[in-house]
């Protein structure tokens, strides 16, 4: 357990006793010094705690570790104790007659703080760690070990010993930008062990023999002290890195003054003293002076005065095939162990390792020489982070990197990892479970002007979630998502072992003490021991039984347990969950804060629900069984989400939302009008008033849903949606009554104009969402005159506008836009055309989605130098567009694009900095041509393509054919490049023509790649691999499915390609064996027959 952790929970726990219980349970009498006396230790072992070295970790001797197992607990309950409390006094200020109740809460609080202080004083006097230890605990703290070894620009030889394209492409990239005369001041960052460094090297190697680079200097920063080690070209510079730091930098500075100089600053951890860098760059491409650095955290970078968009580079873990290689080579394989078993086996470790190198070569180093599969296999199951030689050189790359972490930062990384391997972590669930945990202290975080109105504890969760995506120690992937590596998973585990468990819950022992908890599957939570009650997290995803079996009353429903069992709960998630019913006993929950629903088949909430005075996040998204909520949600005063989106059945809500205001987000508002309004707050409705919703001033994200004809515009006036101060995210959902025709008829267009015309939003909106508006033209507001510091902009489904909002290219913040459903929409012209025509359109969107547009013909509007951040642009079901727009040649950020769906699209061409392509049932695409930079490709259903050209850095194709197809594309074997990867997805006719050297397709591919990789298209099972011929061996194919080696012997293949070393030799035994028991039996044979016959001769001769 580290130091800052520990430390942190007591500090908590301590101010907890110094406020609220303070005042309140020393009012009874004699308990007042048992709450001083529990209060001072606590705070003498947090300041020993805090005398010892920041990020350190204490060793995990066993009495150390039971110590300190102990006082966390102690620490956890004396937060509990004043939580409970808290609860039960607010519970009873609703009471009549309470005067004796307080009393008695009271009391029982004061004997459980008792408790807990004669627990902490027998914990004082039997353990090892005794007041004089505890003196001198500061000398007992061990540093997680470092590597003191200096990193220069020749560590570990040339750096020519990585593998894969993606890192030579990467170094031709920088190489080809840092001649250029755009770009100085460079970054490269990534994750612990990612290849960082090695880039680097690579880049600095390259530029070696450069004229225009005449003086090359290294700089290392020492992870553990700080200390720069610097190198003038190869050669170590003494003098520099003996000098003082403040000296080091002053000689990088005068170093920076001259010209033609390439300066690598390895391992820059922090931005201070290094400013100057962006102060001097505006002089360094007239003298020819770039400098690259290398960080693991991109925010340090940018400050230093690296342009985010063009300057910084992240570095991508290996993918499974360079991996692959990268761990073969490193365990010194042979070339015909590469498939099968041994294939098959480290594809797993691979992903394992999240395809770091530096995992992989310490991983691959101690399989060196193994030709058995046993350990293999071994290392698969093996943890990754422990003792062993190999453990700790993966563990020291990690722990640099966390424990520069704070102590909340530690407790959110850690808990990222109860979320299950390679699940996708939403951003506002993440934040609001860290929140619900308590791991920010209420009023803690200073909030900008611009998040003024936002809860401080948001604003931390917030900033805690940026910081973990800086660090890459999460990886963002779709918006608002991100994903943990499979290392730092594992890491995170190991280092949260103490109180995180995410295993079979019949495995944990006595030795866990376990306060969070991930089930696979909820008839898991009946494994859990019945010891185990004081979780304070439970995440069950997607279970496939939850509730258990009902069928007779022996069994309770798993929902049961939990409320009973797990009483001290914070968070309890069960999305994705076969729940149907919740009982009343949820109520018991008092100290439940996040509850998450998402996605079951519950049809209604208990009345007990009004009980979970603490609920803060209440999530019912996607519940579409969901027809009745009750009137305890509307005494929930702490309630700050409210998520009953995508809920259609829902139609009995019995209660207002007058009571609810610290509501900041809710997500599923029906409006109603006054007259629907029963005079009962009790009596069921099927929605509210915009009335009700205009008294909930903390909103800073909102949906609204069933906008229609039935929507008066003097209703909507009354919500007077502008002067909400704080909202931020507004979602309108326009619903066409199923009593009215279709299209809609003029008033009703003209209804709905008006009525979205009065909900004018704040102009500081940050995200706009316009779905099903059937208005002939979007609301006047929807403009850049209005909207000043709007960031993502969605109109969905308005099927009657013919026209765009006007001035989008002028949202100066836009970076994010999607354009869906706009059937009416004939062209894109002005819409995209900077007003006055001089200035830059779309100046930061970085992602374009336009779909589902049947009109769209033609797209123009654009000019050289507009959109010059775009770097993700996606066309879906757009039949009649018949070629891309002809600016997007000059978007020179364009790395990624998607086509889908583009029935009269010709030719895709001219993109130079493309990287990633996928095109589907683009049926009419004859062409793709010019793509310098692509490395990723991926084509389905487009049999109309007759020609890939001139791709030189196509590294991967993935080829998706209809199940009946029986030939691969005619352009497949003129590729003008061999490949690294070729998958084909297909049916077993077409994967069959391929599968063996002696099949028909097989020339058409032998030459193109250097791996294949055949799987089913229906379920994309593995079909066969193969590592195709070199100049001294053939084609080594590894079938997986039965068929295929069925089908492989009707074209005259053998089906058992070369073995792996171990059945071989157990082959060449078994033939050896079978040889001497021939001879054995042949022997006996012999021997018998001679017998035989001289017996004959015998009788004969008697």
């Amino acid at each position: 357990m580290e130091t800052v952790i520990l430390d942190g929970l007591l500090k908590e726990a301590t101010a907890a006793l110094a406020g609220f219980a303070y005042n309140e349970i020393a009012k009874v009498l004699g308990v007042k010094h048992e709450i001083i006396k529990l209060e001072r230790k606590l705070k003498t072992i947090a300041g020993q705690l805090s005398t010892a070295p920041y990020h350190t970790i204490i060793p995990h001797a066993e009495g150390n570790h039971e110590w300190l197992k102990q006082l966390t607990e102690i620490a956890y309950e004396a937060e509990s104790i004043i939580d409970r409390f808290k609860i039960e006094v607010g519970m009873l200020q609703l009471q009549v007659c309470r005067c004796c109740r307080e009393v008695n809460t009271r009391c029982r609080a004061a004997k459980r703080l008792e408790k807990l202080n004669k627990r902490l004083d027998d914990l004082e006097a039997s353990s090892e760690l005794n007041q004089r230890a505890l003196q001198a605990l500061a000398t007992m703290y061990q540093r997680p070990e470092s590597s003191s070894e200096e990193i220069g620009p020749c560590h570990g030889g040339e750096p020519n010993d990585s593998v894969g394209s993606i890192i030579s492409n990467d170094c031709d990239d920088h190489v080809r930008r840092m001649r250029g005369n755009s770009i100085s001041l460079f970054a490269i960052v990534g994750a612990p062990g990612v290849g960082k460094t090695t880039l680097a090297q690579k880049i600095y190697h390259k530029m070696r023999e450069d004229p225009q680079f005449r003086r090359r200097m290294w700089v290392h920063i020492s992870s553990s002290t700080g200390k720069m080690t610097i190198w003038s070209g190869e050669n170590p510079d003494d003098a520099a890195s003996n000098s003082e730091p403040r000296q080091q930098k002053e000689i990088i500075r005068r170093h920076l003054a001259g010209s033609n100089l390439l300066l690598v600053i390895d391992n820059v951890r922090d931005k201070e003293g290094w400013e100057f860098l962006g102060e001097l760059g505006e002089g360094f491409l007239e003298r020819d002076v770039r400098v690259i650095l290398t960080a693991s955290r991109r925010d340090r970078t940018r400050i230093i005065g690296v342009n985010r968009w063009f300057g910084c580079h992240h570095v991508r873990a290996l993918d499974e095939d360079d991996g692959w290689l990268l761990l073969r080579r490193t365990a010194q394989l042979r070339e015909h162990e590469a498939v099968g078993k041994f294939q098959n086996a480290g594809i797993r470790i691979v992903s394992k390792c999240s395809g770091l190198p530096l995992a992989l070569k310490a991983v691959g180093s101690s399989l060196r020489q193994q030709d058995q599969l046993g350990p293999w296999m071994a290392e698969l199951s093996a943890d990754l982070f422990g003792t062993q030689v190999m453990q700790r050189e993966i563990q020291r790359s990690i722990d640099t990197s966390y424990m520069e972490l704070g102590y909340r930062l530690k407790l959110c990384f850690l808990y990222c990892s109860l979320y299950p391997e390679g699940s996708v972590i939403q951003q506002k669930s993440i934040m609001q479970q860290w929140i619900a945990e308590g791991f920010f202290e209420k009023g803690s975080s200073g909030t900008t002007e611009e998040q003024q109105g936002t809860c401080p504890e948001e604003v931390e969760a917030q900033n805690c979630y940026t910081e973990l995506v800086d660090r890459s120690l999460l990886l963002p992937a779709a918006d608002g998502c991100a994903t943990m590596p499979n290392l730092l998973r594992s890491y995170a585990i190991y280092r949260s072992q103490d109180e995180n468990y995410v295993g079979d819950p019949r495995n944990i022992g006595r030795a866990f003490k376990v306060w969070r908890l991930y089930a696979a599957d909820g008839g898991k939570i009946r494994d859990i021991p019945n010891d185990v009650t004081s979780l304070r997290t439970l995440l069950v995803f997607g279970s496939s039984s939850p509730q258990g079996d009902t069928s007779t009353n022996a069994t309770p429903p798993v929902m049961d347990i939990i409320c009973k069992r797990f009483t001290s709960l914070r968070v309890l998630d069960l999305r994705d969950g076969q729940v149907d019913s919740v009982g009343s006993n949820l109520g018991q929950l008092l100290q439940l804060r996040y509850l998450n629903l998402s996605n079951t088949s519950i049809r209604r909430l208990p009345h007990g629900v009004s009980n979970l005075v603490m609920l803060q996040y209440l999530i019912l998204n996607n519940c579409r069984h969901l027809n009745s909520l009750p009137s305890g949600v509307g005494r929930l005063k702490n309630l700050r989400t409210l998520d009953i989106s995508e809920t259609p059945g829902l139609q009995e809500i019995r209660f207002r939302l007058r009571n609810l205001k610290e509501l900041n987000c809710f997500r599923g508002f029906l409006p109603v009008p006054n007259s629907l309004v029963p005079v009962s707050s009790s009596s069921a409705s099927t929605g509210w008033t915009f009335k009700e919703l205009s008294n909930l001033s903390k909103l800073t994200s909102l949906q609204i849903l069933n906008l229609g004809s039935g929507t008066s515009r003097q209703e909507a006036a009354e919500l007077r949606l502008h002067e909400m101060g704080h909202l931020k995210e507004l979602e309108l959902f326009c619903t066409i009554p199923a009593d009215h025709e279709q299209p809609p008829a003029g008033g009703d267009v003209e209804s709905i104009g008006d009525v979205l015309g009065e909900l004018k939003p704040p102009g500081h909106l940050t995200s706009l969402k316009l779905a099903k508006f059937y208005g002939n033209e979007f609301p006047s507001w929807v403009s850049s005159s209005h909207l000043t510091s709007l960031e993502q902009l969605t109109l969905d489904g308005c099927s009657q506008c013919q026209r765009l909002p006007p001035s989008l290219c002028d949202m100066m913040d836009l970076n994010f836009l999607t354009i869906s459903g706009c059937s009416a929409l004939c062209e894109i012209t002005h819409e995209f055309q900077g007003a006055p025509i001089n200035l830059v359109a779309f100046r930061r969107l970085e992602q374009l989605i336009v779909a589902e547009m049947e009109s769209l013909q033609t797209w123009s509007g654009l000019l050289e130098g507009d959109m010059p951040l775009l770097r993700s642009f996606h066309v879906s079901r757009c039949p009649r567009l018949s070629k891309l727009p002809p600016w997007l040649i000059h978007c020179k950020a364009l790395t990624s694009m998607k086509i889908h769906l583009a029935d009269k699209l010709l030719e895709i061409r001219g993109l130079p900095a493309l990287k990633e392509l996928q095109v589907d049932s683009c049926r009419a695409l004859q062409l793709i041509s010019e793509l310098g930079r692509l490395e990723d490709l991926e084509v389905t259903a487009c049999p109309g393509l007759d020609a890939v050209e001139d791709v030189p850095l196509l590294r991967s194709l993935r080829l998706r054919e209809d199940a009946s197809s029986k030939e691969l594309p005619r352009w497949l074997p003129r590729l003008p490049v061999r490949l690294r990867r070729l998958e084909i997805l297909g049916g077993e006719d077409l994967l069959d023509s391929c599968s063996s050297e002696h099949a028909p397709s097989w020339p058409s591919i032998k030459d193109i790649a250097d791996l294949v990789h055949a799987k089913v298209v229906h379920d994309g099972s593995a079909y066969f691999s193969c590592i195709t011929s070199t100049s001294t061996s053939p084609p080594r194919f590894h079938r997986i499915s039965l068929q295929c080696r069925d089908r492989a012997k009707a074209y005259g293949s053998t089906v058992q390609t070369l073995p792996p070393p171990q059945e071989a030799k157990a082959w060449v035994w078994r033939a050896l064996y079978g040889l001497a028991a021939a001879f054995l039996i042949g022997s006996a044979v012999i021997l018998s027959t001679s017998g035989t016959r001289s017996s004959a001769n015998g009788s004969i001769a008697a």
